[in-house]
């Protein structure tokens, strides 16, 4: 190419920015005061001297991270190593002791990473890797390696027996509570219920002279007892005690 074209090739690209940037002026001046004005004057002399385009987009910002989520908010959550997540209902626990039971016998299965039994929710929330093992499959071994007075049941589910809210009888062997039962559990008793697959341990809920003859049969030594009283999730409200 010669010299003379180049020049004249510079001239029409060196008119053409001119058109351009008197053009964005002319919007700019249309829509703003004459302080935004100034400001974006030097702006886009500040870009055009570093080699940047004035009018170029800027891109677009990544995407925020999404939130993690909280454990046993969800029956199943994926996360980013491929494990998953599951929250199961499992009656029978009374205390750390059970939550330790519980855990132990998740943590049997193969694929399971970790466990957390928690008391108070009646729930326990396993992590496992889907390739390993499923729900369905958690839940066939937990009925193999647990002990026999817990159950655990997909998230939703309740057991099939029901609590009538008359008084029942229960015969079993007292124990004491658990440190962190609460303040109207007085004892406990491992008792079979009528509808449930196993004897469980279950809180004795008393107050006033009722509890106090309940931990004075205690402290006797007696551990058998013969309980009269209405079975709910939190226990049994006692209404009468007698030693076997």
């Amino acid at each position: 190419m010669s010299l003379s074209k180049l020049l004249a090739l510079l001239v029409c690209a060196s008119f053409a920015l001119g058109a351009v940037s008197r053009a964005a002026e002319m919007d700019v001046k249309a829509t703003k005061t004459p302080e935004e004005i100034a400001k974006e004057k030097k702006r886009r002399a500040t870009l055009a001297a570093a080699g940047i385009d004035p009018d170029r987009k800027p891109a677009a910002p990544p995407a925020a991270p999404a939130a993690p989520a909280k454990p046993g908010a969800a029956p199943a959550v994926a996360s980013a190593t491929g494990l998953q997540s599951y929250t199961f209902n499992v009656t029978g626990m009374m205390c750390n002791n059970c939550e330790q039971s519980v855990t132990t016998s998740f943590k049997k299965s193969e694929g399971v990473s970790n466990v957390a039994a928690v008391t108070a929710a009646g729930t326990a929330v396993v992590t496992y890797d889907p390739a390993k093992t499923s729900i369905e499959k958690l839940l066939e071994e937990f009925k193999v390696n647990k002990m026999a007075r817990f159950t655990a049941m997909k998230a939703g589910e309740k057991p099939a027996y029901v609590y009538s809210g008359k008084d029942e009888t229960l015969m079993g062997g007292m124990s004491i509570k658990g440190k962190d039962a609460a303040a109207d559990v007085v004892a406990r008793i491992n008792a079979h219920r009528e509808g449930e697959p196993a004897e469980r341990y279950i809180n004795l809920l008393a107050t006033g002279e009722l509890a106090t003859k309940i931990e004075e049969i205690r402290k006797s030594g007696v551990r058998r007892v013969k309980i009269v009283g209405v079975v709910s999730d939190a226990g049994v409200k006692v209404n009468s005690i007698e030693p076997q």
